[in-house]
């Protein structure tokens, strides 16, 4: 479940930085179709510049609750490293500072 969780993760990071580039580069192809007088292209790129704007609201929504989850489920399980292990005597016996 987790490896699954990390590539949606992945995959929506990769959707929100592209995303606003494609809308960008579609808007601006839109402003370009109507100052050549092509009105039907123009309102095919803002049609199209709204839809890819939606399903990038959406890809940033979706990764930020992806993220969420990864770090609630990584929290819930105890680091490996913070624990210093002891003897049945109580002292420790890590690999620490020792002087002898």
């Amino acid at each position: 479940m987790r490896g699954v969780l990390r590539q949606f993760l992945v995959c929506g990071v990769v959707s929100v930085l592209l995303l606003p580039v494609t809308l960008g580069v579609v808007l601006g192809l839109g402003a370009l179709l109507a100052s050549l007088g092509d009105d039907a292209g123009a309102v095919a790129c803002n049609r199209a510049a709204l839809v890819i704007g939606v399903i990038w609201i959406v890809s940033v929504v979706a990764t930020a609750v992806t993220s969420s989850i990864i770090v609630l489920e990584s929290s819930d399980r105890e680091p490996q490293g913070c624990r210093l292990s002891t003897d049945q005597q109580g002292h420790d016996s890590g690999a620490g500072d020792r002087r002898d």
